[in-house]
């Protein structure tokens, strides 16, 4: 008979030794869009690297969300800051947030709508307890 290790135990060990070498992970923040309006929506959110970071040329990647009406969005991002582009087609034009703080958000109609029921944009505000409720 031979003896030989088991192979789990080599893989784990190895795997193991391997996570002790490599770089601790940058903390995620975690950003919520929430649509409060009354139609579905696209949202777009993407990592804005800080500018004083070690590499502040750094491009992440973007996503893209259909989020309907009072629901919501929820991405752990690798940064502070985000990009946040809303857009709704002929109800609303496209409207877009640069280097806004990764926390929770309302997504809400830019005024009143003109006679064909379209808005003028979007407007971006903190969530109040997790609800589309204004901040006074």
């Amino acid at each position: 008979m031979h003896s030989r290790p088991p192979i789990r135990a080599v893989l784990i060990i190895g795997s193991l030794a391997f996570m002790s070498l490599a770089a601790p992970a940058a903390s995620a923040k975690e950003i919520k869009i929430r649509n409060c309006t009354s139609e579905t929506i696209r949202i777009m959110i993407q990592p804005i690297e800080n500018e004083d970071s070690a590499t502040p040329n750094r491009q992440y990647p973007s996503s893209h969300h259909d989020v309907r009406s009072q629901k919501a969005v929820t991405e752990d991002v690798p940064t502070d800051r985000v990009t946040v582009q809303a857009e709704q087609g002929v109800i609303a034009p496209k409207t877009e947030w640069t280097s806004v703080e990764a926390r929770d958000y309302g997504i809400y109609f830019k005024g009143f709508p003109n006679r064909f029921g379209h808005y003028h944009g979007h407007e971006l505000k903190p969530l109040n307890k997790n609800e589309c409720k204004v901040v006074p």
